[in-house]
């Protein structure tokens, strides 16, 4: 019954700060420099498709993946969730990470950043990818880690506007805060996921040995 709660409260959770990053990023498709990333804005300016790509992918992506782990909507909507995740792959893999690749260049804070929002690009389109060739190829297990280690690299735009402000009240500079969020917005939710994961396969192997002992 606690756990259930639990996991409830952290799926809310969730999907209500997915859907908040995703409204405030709509933003971004009025292309009004006024509204863009200070530090950033010649680069938004310059490059209109890149962003806009990069943005819509994730906005797409961030309120889908959400109702995809939701595992009542899935069984009761079998079909819509297979239609959700086309969508949902076509945003990341084809949009988004390509987006991200194409701006992580170009973005403020030097080699850092650079390298740091360039490899969550990478692994954006990466864990994209094989979560599609697994769900092709009738493993559906596999379909769904990935799936979940997309979904935590897509949860960096929520991540990474946490981290800002924190580091900020904490006294670091803008340009020692933006360099660290390319890491840490995405780098930590990796290492839950794959300890989620591992719980999550340890305890359906003790299930599993139970009742052959049964």
């Amino acid at each position: 019954m606690i756990k259930s709660a639990a996991r409830v409260l952290g799926w809310s959770v969730m999907t209500l700060l997915a859907l908040l990053v995703a409204i405030t990023s709509l933003r971004y498709f009025a292309l009004n420099p006024n509204t863009f990333f200070e530090q950033n804005r010649a680069v938004y300016v310059d490059h209109p498709i890149a962003l806009l790509s990069h943005i819509g992918g994730g906005v797409v992506a961030l309120v889908i993946g959400p109702f995809q782990f939701w595992r009542r909507f899935r069984n009761r909507y079998l079909q819509l969730h297979r239609l959700l995740g086309v969508a949902y792959l076509a945003a990341t893999v084809g949009f988004g990470a390509i987006g991200g690749l194409f701006l992580a260049p170009h973005s403020y804070g030097g080699l850092s950043t650079h390298f740091g929002f360039g490899m969550l690009a990478a692994l954006w389109l990466l864990t994209g990818t094989l979560a599609f060739c697994s769900i092709l190829q009738g493993r559906v297990p596999q379909h769904r880690e990935w799936m979940i280690r997309s979904y935590a690299l897509t949860f960096a735009a929520v991540t990474l506007r946490l981290w800002i402000p924190v580091l900020v009240i904490l006294g670091f500079e803008f340009e020692e805060v933006y360099q660290t969020v390319a890491w840490i917005a995405w780098v930590p939710n990796l290492i839950v996921t794959e300890f989620f994961l591992g719980m999550t396969k340890r305890s359906a192997s003790q299930v599993s040995t139970a009742s052959v002992n049964e």
